[in-house]
């Protein structure tokens, strides 16, 4: 919980005003950025990952020499998603595809080949 914590509080200090970010799972954010292409999205990201790599660090002893990284799905809109929970599901393959790929990175679901079978409910039963 203390990480979790700590995590939210930088991820405020990260965040421009009228973007939204939220916990989303046990220790999955969700941001809703405005106005963001995706250039800025994954500059965006990546100042998330290595603030966050950073800071465990810092604080790597405290936390018992545990590593403190994040791995980091993204999507864009796109008109051919039919809901947000088209959305949520396209970033959350990105994100798998970010832990299966060595952790601690970003990966953009454009970057993803078509076909890649990520599944999120995969992905949850290995958390």
């Amino acid at each position: 919980d203390e990480i979790i914590r700590l995590v939210a509080d930088m991820l405020k200090r990260l965040t421009r005003p009228g973007d939204l970010f939220g916990r989303f799972g046990g220790e999955e954010f969700l941001f809703v950025l405005v106005d963001t292409d995706e250039n800025d999205v994954r500059a965006y990201a990546e100042r998330i990952r290595s603030e966050i790599a950073r800071r465990g660090e810092i604080m790597k002893a405290r936390f018992h020499d545990l590593d403190l990284t994040v791995s980091i799905g993204v999507t864009l809109y796109q008109p051919n998603f039919k809901s947000y929970a088209d959305m949520i599901e396209a970033a959350d393959q990105a994100m798998y595809r970010a832990k299966t790929s060595g952790r601690n990175r970003v990966v953009l679901f454009n970057e993803i080949p078509p076909g890649t079978p990520y599944a999120a409910s995969r992905r949850r039963h290995e958390d």
